[in-house]
């Protein structure tokens, strides 16, 4: 049995995507050689949540991760892509795994730095004090990124979010995980490859774009694929890939804030940047992700304001109290209402 597993979380991955042999050869050979499950998310489907719960076995309501950002009440500021471990909460599989003597590395996942895991590498950019921003990465143990520099060169930031954002930020993490076996060889490996989502997002997830970007997803693999099957350590390793969410086409747009503004429950301050929410004097305000809101309530009646998106066209669903337990956002993090938009 092979002591090696490589788990690939591809974000807009659907099932009908590798049923596809014509499209994606190599995901379709390994889902035929071993399973292939639809597998239904934890609630928010946003990065920073999944991820967590994907590595914790647990729900946002356990571990905390309620969205890509939390409101620090205490101090009334959000803060989006917290990018520290130390606020997952609950063991998490790199802890298991070190725990049994065995060696993992995580390649550009979210909330990661400072994590129980061997080998860490993930984007930290260097933001210039003249505008510029330069491509760096934070990686554990300290100077790995600055050994991998040297052979790899430095990781395509502009290529992994934003306009730009393709296949080349995906074609160096595989690379960067093919050097990592060759010069440590660590027992697991978590490897998070994202273009897909990047063309589903900007282009639509049936789009021509999101289909070319399956095929070079599937190319990649195929390479990869080839790569493990040549090296010892790593000929038997069993292979995992998981999507964690999938996109769906959009009709329209709800604006929680503006609602809220137009009440008379939010209320703004003008800045250099243009209006801000005035937290101080608002009753009320939406931290919204994607297709997750959570409102946060500071004065006023948390049924009346729920009432307010319980009418609304779009809104799937208004949790509040325990609901919001049942929903698995039960968290003290969590908004005082939580809303969930229409799948469209």
């Amino acid at each position: 049995m092979s002591e090696r597993l490589i788990y690939l979380s591809v974000p807009g991955l659907r099932p009908k995507d590798v049923l596809d042999v014509s499209l994606t050869p190599t995901l379709h050979a390994w889902a035929a050689a071993g399973a292939l499950a639809v597998m239904v998310p934890s609630f928010p489907c946003v990065t920073s949540s999944v991820q967590a719960s994907s590595w914790t076995g647990s729900t946002p309501g356990e571990h905390g991760i309620i969205a890509n950002g939390v409101y620090h009440r205490e101090r009334r500021e959000v803060e989006f892509w917290v990018e520290r471990n130390g606020v997952i909460g609950g063991d998490q599989v790199w802890d298991r795994i070190s725990a049994a003597g065995k060696s993992s590395a995580v390649w550009h996942a979210q909330n990661i730095k400072d994590a129980g895991a061997d080998y860490i590498v993930t984007p930290e950019p260097i933001h210039h004090p003249d505008g510029r921003t330069e491509s760096w990465c934070y990686s554990k143990p300290e100077g790995l990124y600055e050994r991998m520099l040297r052979d790899l060169g430095h990781f395509p930031l502009q290529h992994y979010w934003g306009p730009l954002s393709s296949i080349e930020s995906s074609n160096w993490i595989i690379a960067a995980a093919r050097w990592l076996i060759a010069e440590h060889d660590p027992h697991f490996h978590y490897i998070y490859l994202p273009h897909l989502d990047y063309a589903s997002q900007r282009f639509g997830p049936d789009s021509a774009q999101a289909i070319d970007a399956l095929r070079q997803l599937d190319a990649l693999l195929a390479e990869f694929n080839g790569f493990l099957a040549s090296t010892q350590s790593v000929k038997d390793a069993a292979v995992i890939v998981a999507s964690e969410y999938a996109m769906t086409d959009v009709s329209s747009v709800i604006y929680p804030n503006i609602e809220l503004r137009r009440r008379g429950m939010l209320e703004v301050r003008d800045s250099a940047a243009g209006a801000l929410i005035d937290f101080e004097r608002s009753r009320a305000f939406a931290m919204v992700d994607h297709q997750c809101a959570h409102i946060y309530v500071r004065a006023g009646d948390v049924e009346e304001i729920a009432s307010v998106f319980r009418e609304m066209d779009g809104v799937a669903f208004v949790c509040v109290g325990d609901e919001r337990s049942r929903a698995g956002v039960g968290h003290a993090r969590a908004g005082d209402i939580v809303l969930a938009s229409r799948d469209d």
